[in-house]
């Protein structure tokens, strides 16, 4: 059994840490995944979702993108609040399938990114005062 032990970022790297307790902590394990991934991959599509799926537009020029805060949704999960205003609630199941299908979830969204015509890179220069 999977147990989320706590979150840590990385800012330097725009990075989140995820480290986890396995079987009552006799086992650890850590995740890591970039802001943009977190930010830019939809959720997994549950079970009782399926065809249920609609057109998302894909997100673009978010490799800049901050995660600033993470909040506690009881059993829900944790809602992950970006500097660009978007959040989203994930469990811990959706994030083991993130961290499961990291590689093809991150290529089949350089390849609608490309599709798009749009870019990573942020449309305007970010300059802290």
């Amino acid at each position: 059994m999977l147990k989320i032990k706590a979150f840590t970022f990385d800012n330097q790297q725009n990075q989140l840490r995820v480290s986890l307790a396995i079987n009552d902590e006799k086992l650890t394990d850590t995740w890591t995944f970039s802001f943009e991934f977190l930010r830019v991959i939809p959720l997994p599509v549950q079970p009782n979702q399926a065809g249920k799926e609609h057109a998302q537009k894909v997100p673009a020029h978010k490799k800049d993108v901050k995660l600033i805060s993470i909040e506690s949704v009881g059993k829900h999960g944790h809602r992950f609040v970006f500097d660009d205003e978007h959040h989203t609630i994930y469990s811990l199941d959706q994030l083991s399938l993130l961290h499961q299908q990291a590689d093809m979830l991150w290529q089949q969204y350089l390849d609608a990114l490309s599709a798009s015509g749009h870019s990573r890179e942020a449309m305007i220069d970010i300059v802290q005062l």
